[in-house]
C-alpha cells in the first residue's frame, strides 16, 4: 500500500508489514480490525498446522484446539509466567471444556505443554509468550474475555505465588492490570462496562488471594504499593497509579490488608497507611470510612509529632489536611480536641 493508505498509529504497521511477507492481501489497509483478525487468524493456523505436524490427531476440533493455546497466551498476555510444564497442564485444567475426538478421546494437555517449545520460539521467560504488538494483544483480549472471563482469574498469582518471589510475582501482576486497564481505555462506548467487569473481577479475585495468603503476603503487597505510589513516566501529569480510578479499588485492598499484617509496634507505618487508605476511600465515595481512616491516622501519628516535632512536622500536616478534607465531605465537624493538640505543637515557639 502507499503510504497514504497505511494506519494512523505506528504500531499497525507491523501487523501489516507480517500480512505483506506473508503475500496475505487486505483490502482496506486502514482498517485495524480487519488487519488484527487477519494476523491472528493467520497465527492460529500456524500453531494447528504445527501440532499437526508433531502427530496432534486429526480427530480434534481444530476451533477447539487454538482456544486452547489462544487462552495460554490470553493468560501470559495478563502476567502468567508459565515457567514450565506443570503450570501450563494447570492452567489448562482449570478452563471450561476440553477437546475430545470422536471416539471420545480427551486432548492432552501434557503432550502439548511439552511441545509449546516448538509452537512458540524461545524467548525470555515461560513457555508461552505474551502477545505482542500491544494492538494485536488487547484485540485478542477483547474478542476472548467476553466469552471466558474467568481467564483473568486464572492469569492472576495464587495466594502460595505472591510469597515466592513478591517483586517478580508483583510486576507480572501489574502488567496484567494495565492490560486491562488499557484495553478498557480502548473499547468502545457500547463496551466499557464490560470491560470495567473484568478490572473488577482482577481487584476482587487478589483481594481474596491476600486474605488466603496472610500475613505472608506481606512483602508483595509492600511491592504493589510502592508501585501504586510511584509515578510513572509516561502516565499524564507523572499521575500516581493509586489515583486512577481504574486502580482505587486495588489499592483500598492493598492498604488494608497491610494495615492487617503491619505489626502493632510499627505505628508510624500503620499512620502513613490509614492516611494513604482514607485518600482513596474518600475518592471512592466511601465518606464515612474514609473520615475513619484519616482521623485514626492522625491518632496514630499524633504521639510521635508531639515527641519529635521537627521530624514529623510536614507529615502531621499533609495527614491533618486529608483528615479536615473528610469531614468536610462527610458532613461532620473535625474532632476539636484532636486538632487543638497538634495546632499546641505547631504553635510552640522553636518547633
Amino acid at each position: 500500500p502507499r503510504p497514504a493508505d497505511l494506519p494512523d498509529r505506528p504500531l499497525f504497521i507491523l501487523p501489516l508489514a507480517l500480512l505483506a511477507v506473508q503475500r496475505t492481501g487486505v483490502d482496506d489497509p486502514t482498517d485495524e480490525a480487519e488487519v488484527l483478525r487477519r494476523v491472528w487468524d493467520r497465527e492460529r493456523r500456524v500453531w494447528l498446522d504445527i501440532l499437526h505436524g508433531h502427530g496432534l490427531d486429526e480427530g480434534y476440533d481444530a476451533e477447539e484446539v487454538q482456544d486452547l493455546i489462544e487462552g495460554l497466551l490470553v493468560g501470559a498476555t495478563l502476567g502468567r509466567a508459565f515457567a514450565h510444564k506443570a503450570e501450563v497442564v494447570a492452567f489448562l485444567e482449570r478452563q471450561r471444556g476440553r477437546p475430545v475426538t470422536s471416539t471420545g478421546t480427551p486432548f492432552p494437555f501434557k503432550w502439548l505443554a511439552r511441545r509449546l517449545r516448538r509452537v512458540f520460539p524461545p524467548g525470555e521467560g515461560g513457555l508461552v509468550p505474551p502477545i505482542a504488538p500491544d494492538p494485536l494483544a488487547d484485540y485478542v483480549m477483547a474478542r476472548r474475555l467476553p466469552g471466558t472471563p474467568a481467564l483473568v482469574e486464572h492469569a492472576l498469582p495464587t495466594a502460595e505465588e505472591m510469597t515466592d518471589d513478591p517483586q517478580e510475582i508483583a510486576r507480572r501482576t501489574w502488567r496484567g492490570l494495565a492490560v486491562l486497564e488499557r484495553v478498557w481505555a480502548g473499547s468502545a462506548a457500547d463496551r466499557r462496562e464490560e470491560a470495567w467487569g473484568w478490572i473488577e473481577r482482577a481487584t476482587a479475585s487478589l483481594a481474596d488471594r491476600f486474605k488466603e495468603a496472610g500475613a505472608d503476603s506481606l512483602p508483595y503487597l509492600k511491592e504493589m504499593d510502592r508501585r501504586l505510589l510511584s509515578p510513572e513516566p509516561e502516565a499524564p501529569f507523572r499521575l500516581e497509579p493509586a489515583h486512577r480510578m481504574t486502580l482505587q479499588p486495588l489499592a483500598a485492598h492493598v492498604w488494608k490488608a497491610m494495615l492487617t499484617h503491619t505489626p502493632e509496634a510499627d505505628r508510624v507505618e500503620q499512620a502513613r497507611l490509614r492516611s494513604n487508605l482514607g485518600n482513596v476511600l474518600s475518592a471512592l465515595g466511601r465518606r464515612e470510612e474514609a473520615l475513619a481512616a484519616t482521623q485514626e491516622a492522625v491518632r496514630t501519628l499524633l504521639p510521635f509529632f508531639q515527641a519529635y516535632p521537627p521530624a514529623f512536622r510536614g507529615w502531621m500536616q499533609t495527614i491533618l489536611k486529608n483528615y479536615l478534607h473528610a469531614c468536610q465531605d462527610a458532613g461532620q465537624e473535625p474532632d476539636g480536641e484532636l486538632v487543638q493538640a497538634i495546632l499546641e505543637v505547631i504553635g510552640k515557639p522553636g518547633d
